[in-house]
């Protein structure tokens, strides 16, 4: 008779284990920007360990492939470095609505090879180099080298702002960007597929240029690529993009960090985003170790953003 007992309360025993298994195993799935991926990994990190009830995992491929699984219900969370535009409104005109949360501000690095004697960039330059137009280091006074443009992949947000904001000179207004909007990255161009293989092509090509968000500088850059300063018009000072310089505007070379959801959100989104709201989760976005690409004092806010008529 005990030993039924026993069997049958080890029967107990193993449902519920497999039970709780099943639960705990619960996950809510964050996909998109290469540029988000640290931070994001650290945050889910962090909140896993609260023990919840179900676990965050962070997936990269770009902000493109985070909205398009968005789309296609294959994500409950896009994180984008790209900016809210028409492009990413008509991929969304399934959603009536969806909300936008945004949750850091990241400057734009633009790195070079360590052993590259320039250290210092205009916004003129840039755009130059990055169309074609300047094709050697001596022409900035640099080495008589040539210069090796390495971009990302057209699935990056980071890609898509240097594309638009940068090479078809946005950042300088409506009517400049409208006379450049046909402008290409020059052929020569390498593509990086996240910012890892970025900064191993840059550390091992001594006359290549790329960008990358500065966290990724001090990550998957580190030791491996310098920092350029940067000026928009060489008249007022070059700067490094940090903390301080992208919140005072400084450095302009900046774009908001945000994560993309229904507005029917689930209440896994609905508990991840009141951590990200909370006081912990704004001391771990601001202790992560993508400090240095976000404001000290982030202010975090959500907007609802209608579906384009």
């Amino acid at each position: 008779m005990i030993s039924i007992v026993k069997r049958i309360s080890f029967t107990v025993f193993v449902l519920f284990v497999l039970l709780f298994s099943s639960c705990s195993g619960e996950k809510l799935v964050i996909t998109g920007s290469e540029t988000m991926y640290p931070m994001m990994n650290f945050l889910a990190d962090d909140f896993n360990r609260m023990g919840k009830g179900f676990s965050v995992e962070v997936r990269g491929g770009g902000s493109e492939v985070g909205i398009a699984k968005l789309v296609k219900e294959d994500t409950e969370i896009a994180a984008s470095s790209n900016d809210i535009n028409e492009t990413v409104l008509s991929q969304l005109q399934e959603m009536n609505l969806f909300e936008k949360l945004t949750i850091a501000y990241d400057g734009i690095a633009i790195v070079v090879n360590k052993s590259n004697p320039v250290n210092k960039i205009t916004f003129k330059d840039l755009s130059a180099i990055f169309s074609g137009k300047i094709k050697n280091w001596k022409e900035l006074g640099g080495k008589n080298m040539p210069i090796q443009v390495v971009i990302r992949n057209s699935k990056s947000g980071t890609e898509s702002y240097m594309r638009e904001f940068v090479l078809r000179k946005k950042l300088k207004g409506k009517l400049i960007y409208l006379k450049n909007k046909n402008a290409q990255f020059v052929k020569t161009a390498k593509v990086a597929e996240n910012n890892r293989k970025m900064a191993d092509f840059i550390q091992a090509a001594n006359g290549s240029i790329g960008y990358m968000g500065m966290g990724s500088s001090i990550t998957e850059g580190k030791g491996k690529v310098k920092v350029l300063k940067f000026s928009l018009t060489g008249k007022e000072a070059y700067v490094l993009p940090n903390a301080n310089t992208v919140q005072s505007r400084k450095y302009r070379l900046s774009r908001p960090l945000m994560l993309l959801y229904k507005t029917k959100r689930s209440n896994k989104v609905n508990t991840f985003i009141d951590y990200l709201l909370s006081k912990r989760g704004q001391n771990r976005i601001l202790t992560s170790g993508y400090l240095e690409s976000l404001f000290r004092e982030v202010t975090v806010r959500a907007r609802r953003i209608k579906k384009k008529k």
